[in-house]
């Protein structure tokens, strides 16, 4: 059974948290403020009986934009999901580059949010990104390389390398990555992309924020300081990584 820490200071929202996705046939956990979330992280063992994060970004006594960063500091890789009342491009960003994997916009829908939570947990278990769940001890000559350029990409330890220096991708950026080298060549429509890597019917992710996925995608693989990007946009359809 997957078991989620709920990060909410608003009790009658957590309390609804808690019951949807006990419901729903998790283990719930829940949190009401930064503190008391930095007590679990520091009991150790603890934090890594969780599959997945669930943040509200303010709390009476942080954001969680702080307390991702500080559980990524402490090595914590677990996907985590932002809930925020602000849907603005840079919110997004800032939460992305600290490492999350989705956010959900209040008010939201329980359906929304378990569907969120399925697709995290279904990146997560593909791309085998979370903690404990690597076989760092594989053999070289036991592993999948995939090599594109100075690109490379480990898919039995899950780890990307730009000129031999491993890069840090969320669940979502990793598995964009993966579909984008399997597919050279095609341009891949953006419904295609949000069917494939985000949900199943893609309802609950819009066009804009998809395009703040891809960008966060080309800026940690060098693409936005190349003059022929690997990953191009092919306008009113979609985005090509070009074949070699």
């Amino acid at each position: 059974m997957h078991k989620i820490l709920v990060v909410e200071d608003d009790d009658t929202l957590s309390a609804a948290l808690e019951f949807s996705l006990t419901d729903a046939g998790y283990s719930c956990s829940v949190a009401g403020t930064f503190k008391s979330a930095g007590r679990i992280l520091e009991e150790g063992n603890t934090i890594n009986e969780y599959s997945i994060l669930i943040f509200d970004v303010m709390l009476p006594d942080g954001n969680g934009y702080e307390l991702l960063k500080m559980f990524r500091d402490k090595g914590v890789k677990l996907p985590v999901i932002f809930l925020t009342a602000v849907s603005d491009e840079d919110s997004i960003v800032k939460g992305l580059d600290l490492g999350a994997d989705d956010y959900i916009t209040k008010p939201f829908r329980n359906a929304e949010l378990l569907s969120r939570v399925r697709a995290v947990l279904r990146r997560a278990d593909a791309g085998n990104i979370q903690t404990g769940n690597q076989d760092e001890n594989a053999s070289d000559s036991a592993r999948n390389i995939i090599s594109y350029r100075d690109l490379r990409v480990d898919t039995t330890a899950s780890k990307v390398f730009l000129l031999d220096e491993e890069i840090l991708l969320s669940a979502s950026e990793y598995k964009m990555l993966l579909y984008f080298l399997q597919n050279q060549g095609i341009c891949l429509t953006r419904s295609l992309i949000l069917e494939k890597i985000f949900d199943e019917s893609g309802n609950f992710v819009d066009d804009s924020a998809l395009y703040v996925y891809v960008n966060r995608l080309r800026d940690k693989i060098g693409d936005l300081k190349r003059k022929e990007p690997y990953i191009r946009t092919v306008r009113g359809i979609g985005y090509r990584m070009e074949k070699v």
